[in-house]
């Protein structure tokens, strides 16, 4: 069996400003639950979800963001970091994750909203998630000069 494999049916699109940009990509998989995810990521900047669509043509447009973009804290404070989120969907998992400057983005935790209420393992005991409706939130209590870095809220939803 060989492995599943995606790639753009054109490497460079270049087009003027306003004019309309057709994007597309083939793959090969023996799955028959395939979901093509779209992200754009503009330079130096970090990938932005889009929408995704299975082979049946089934498609979302989900969106979460942050509430601020920048947060100063002293060490030992308490900080609370939230993002927003849109979706039709009543499965949500919703993710953080925390990148330090020229590195990887590491999983911190995921805690469920909506219809799920599960809470995954922090990757830290000072670290806990909580969720609503419409946002989540990360708490990091005894922040020290380690926790500076970017983070990333993510969500997924489950079939509706």
């Amino acid at each position: 069996m060989s492995a599943d494999q995606i790639r753009p049916n054109k490497e460079t699109t270049v087009i003027k400003e306003d004019e309309t940009v057709t994007l597309s990509c083939s793959y090969d998989t023996s799955s028959s639950a395939v979901r093509l995810y779209w992200y754009r990521q503009y330079l130096n900047g970090e990938p932005q979800y889009l929408m995704w669509k299975d082979a049946r043509g089934v498609m979302s447009a989900d969106q979460i963001r942050p509430n601020k973009e920048t947060t100063v804290i002293k060490e030992d404070e308490t900080v609370t970091l939230s993002c927003s989120y849109d979706t039709s969907s009543r499965y949500v998992t919703l993710y953080w994750y925390r990148q330090y400057p020229n590195g990887e983005p590491q999983y911190l935790m995921w805690k469920q909203a909506r219809d799920w209420s599960s809470t995954g393992t922090p990757a830290d005991r000072r670290f806990q998630a909580t969720t609503s409706e419409t946002s989540t939130e990360l708490i990091i209590t005894g922040v020290t000069v380690s926790d500076s870095a970017l983070y990333y809220c993510a969500l997924r939803v489950g079939a509706q």
